[in-house]
């Protein structure tokens, strides 16, 4: 189910049976979702990512997104650039975070590039270089130096 308003009645309908489900039985759900994302479908890692964080297990929330991100889902690229950028399931990385914000830029969202300056802001050129290598986009990291410099 994308956001948003339902279309029709049967989407209504789907969406309620789905709200009623998670409420009922989140762990039947969440078991659901993960076969689901097994099997191939990434989308699934970040609804089960989603069900996860709010159920408090977050340190597993973040491994759903990091597989999502891994397949290139820019919404899950996101999210694990703002958890490791604030600590959520981890300890705070400046680097890894980056990495995922670059890793947006590449796949062609830019919806992340004023954390991502911002971030860089604060950081040294070694570290936005690290971040860089670990997105295996260093020109990327060099442009990022560049910009971070002349913000600083």
């Amino acid at each position: 189910m994308t956001a948003g308003l339902p279309r029709d009645a049967g989407a209504a309908r789907t969406a309620s049976l789905t709200f009623d489900a998670v409420e009922r039985d989140p762990q039947a759900v969440a078991a659901l979702l993960r076969s689901a994302a097994e099997g191939g479908v990434d989308d699934a890692y970040v609804v089960l990512g989603d069900l996860l964080a709010a159920m408090d297990q977050d340190a597993d929330a973040l491994r759903c997104y990091l597989k999502a991100a891994e397949s290139w889902h820019d919404g899950a690229m996101y999210v694990a650039a703002c958890w490791y950028r604030d600590g959520t399931a981890c300890h705070p990385d400046k680097a890894e975070a980056l990495k995922w914000f670059c890793k947006m830029l590449t796949s062609g969202n830019a919806d992340g590039l004023q954390e991502a300056i911002t971030m860089a802001r604060g950081m040294s050129d070694e570290e936005i270089r690290r971040a860089g290598q670990l997105a295996g986009s260093p020109g990327e990291s060099e442009a990022m130096v560049g910009t971070a410099q002349k913000y600083r």
